[in-house]
C-alpha cells in the first residue's frame, strides 16, 4: 500500500474502470496508485523530448480525416490528460478542455497511439502517472 491521492482499478472481467479515492493520507494498493506528474520525482518523458512530441502530433497517421472543419474557428488548442503506466505505455486519454469535437477526437486517437514513454519515478520506483499536455493545432489556410 502507498499513500496516493487516487488510484484506478480495472475490473478484468468487465473491462470497466473504477476510481479509488482515498482523501488525504489514505492508501491505495501500489499497482493501482496513480500520481500526478507534479507529485513524482521524475516526470514521464516522451521519447526525444517535447520537440519530438510536437513533431509526433504534426505527423501522426491514422487519426486525420483531412483538413479541420472551419467551424473549429480559433479553438485550436486541446488540453488532454492520459496515464503513463509503469512500463511507459499510454492508456486512458480524456479531454480536459479546448478544441472542437473533431480536434478532440483526433487528439485522443493520437495520444492512444503514442510510442512508449520513459515512465515517471517516485522514490526510485517507476509509477503510474497522470499527465496533462496542451496540443496546439495550426489553422487551415485556404488555397488560393
Amino acid at each position: 500500500m502507498v499513500h496516493a491521492q487516487f488510484g484506478i482499478y480495472q475490473n478484468r472481467r468487465t473491462g470497466s474502470y473504477t476510481a479509488i479515492t482515498t482523501g488525504r493520507g489514505g492508501t491505495v494498493p501500489y499497482e493501482y496508485a496513480t500520481w500526478l506528474e507534479t507529485d513524482v520525482d521524475e516526470a514521464p518523458v516522451f521519447p526525444g523530448g517535447s520537440e519530438a512530441m510536437q513533431h509526433y502530433f504534426a505527423t501522426v497517421e491514422g487519426c486525420d480525416d483531412g483538413p479541420v472543419n472551419a467551424a473549429c474557428g480559433k479553438d485550436l488548442k486541446v488540453l488532454v490528460w492520459f496515464i503513463v503506466e509503469h512500463d511507459g505505455s499510454v492508456q486512458e486519454a480524456w479531454i480536459d478542455r479546448g478544441g472542437c469535437d473533431e480536434l478532440q477526437l483526433k487528439t485522443i486517437c493520437a495520444v492512444l497511439q503514442m510510442p512508449t514513454w520513459t515512465p515517471g519515478r517516485r522514490k526510485g520506483e517507476t509509477v503510474r502517472t497522470r499527465v496533462r499536455i496542451p496540443v496546439q493545432y495550426l489553422p487551415v489556410v485556404a488555397a488560393e
